[in-house]
Parts: structure tokens; C-alpha cells; sequence
């Protein structure tokens, strides 16, 4: 819960996300309580979204070119904030569901606050979706079984690494885009056809 008494400080969270020039500022996304904001590393904390319609908060994404644009995903859908958290639109009714072993779930593009790709490990069908014109649209970039992590080179906004379970048709591993997102392959001999790659950064170097 989000109220006055609640247990101060206590509590699980799902997300967090960084703003991108100012370490002190930073957002964490609850299970039930909602998503909150610090201005000041952490000492104090207030909630931004009890105006919405749920407190499952997914995931959250800052616009690295626009931090005041945010991105967060619920079971009601994604909602976006281009003032920092102060209103909130939802602007589509997917829901990309929590991933449940980390990972990115929702990535920004460094200098297009319109260019978002998300996991979506519960949309139908299942894979890496992105979104052209700042998350009303979404189209299947990569169609996979149980996806369970995605990460962006930052020094290539063009390379995103994936991770997919596999299934008949996709095999299980590491897949690789560098045209953002347009064709990927897998990469092989990086867990190639055996068990999901939970998290890519231990796995591989980026």
C-alpha cells in the first residue's frame, strides 16, 4: 500500500530505474504499493501513481534523451508520463506481464524517446515487441517462447541482445539484432539450443 500506514520502508519492489544525469533521482516499482520517486538518494520517497487504476507495477523506463518522459507497464496496460511521474496516459492496453528473473523488460532508445522495445513474456504471441511512436503501437519484433531478458549495446543503439526458451520453431539462446530490432540470429555457441540465458550480462560481455 501506498498510504501513511503502511509499514515505512518495508516492502518488495520489481523495478527500479536511474535518471540518467541525476543519481539522486531514481524510481522503484512495487508489486501492490505502486510506483514511487526520491529526490535525494533515497532518504525520502513519495508515491506518483496512486491516481492510476492499479499499483502492479511491471516495469519502468526513462527516456535517456527526455527524462522527464517515463514508461511503466501494469496488467492494465502501459502507461507514459512526459512530466516525470506528475500525470499519467495509458497508452496501450498490452500487457507485457512481470518477467520474473530480470532483465530490462522495457528499453528506450538513447536519443528517440519514441523507440521502445519491451519483453513480453505474456503477450500473445510472446517475444520482444517494439513500438514506433512512443508505445501506442506495438509490433512483434522477435516471436519466442518465455523471453527472459533483452539489453541494448550502449555503444551500438542498433545491437540488442535477446534471450528466448525456445520451442519448436525457435531454438533456445542468445539472439542478436543490429538493425534495432528489423532480423535477429541467434549466436552461436552462446548456449545455443540448451537453456534460457536468464541474464545476458553474466553470460556474455557486453
Amino acid at each position: 500500500s501506498s498510504s501513511a500506514s503502511g509499514y515505512s520502508g518495508i516492502g518488495r519492489i520489481n523495478c527500479i530505474a536511474f535518471h540518467p544525469s541525476n543519481a539522486n533521482t531514481f524510481w522503484v516499482g512495487t508489486p501492490a504499493g505502486g510506483l514511487w520517486k526520491t529526490t535525494n538518494g533515497g532518504i525520502s520517497w513519495s508515491p506518483i501513481s496512486d491516481q492510476l487504476t492499479t499499483l502492479t507495477i511491471q516495469a519502468i523506463a526513462i527516456a535517456p534523451s527526455s527524462p522527464s518522459r517515463i514508461y511503466i507497464t501494469t496488467p492494465k496496460g502501459i502507461y507514459r508520463s512526459n512530466d516525470s511521474g506528475e500525470h499519467w496516459t495509458l497508452i496501450s492496453n498490452r500487457n507485457f506481464c512481470f518477467n520474473g528473473f530480470g532483465g530490462a523488460y522495457l528499453i528506450v532508445h538513447p536519443t528517440n524517446p519514441d523507440i521502445i522495445f519491451g519483453v513480453g513474456k505474456c503477450a500473445n504471441p510472446s517475444g520482444i515487441y517494439k513500438s514506433l511512436d512512443g508505445g501506442e503501437n506495438w509490433q512483434i519484433s522477435l516471436q519466442g517462447v518465455n523471453p527472459s531478458d533483452l539489453i541494448m549495446d550502449p555503444s551500438n543503439s542498433n545491437t540488442l541482445y535477446a534471450s528466448l526458451s525456445g520451442n519448436t520453431a525457435m531454438r533456445a539462446g542468445i539472439y542478436v539484432s543490429t538493425n534495432l530490432g528489423v532480423s535477429w540470429q541467434i549466436l552461436k555457441g552462446c548456449m545455443d539450443g540448451l537453456l534460457p540465458v536468464l541474464n545476458i550480462e553474466n553470460t556474455i560481455h557486453i
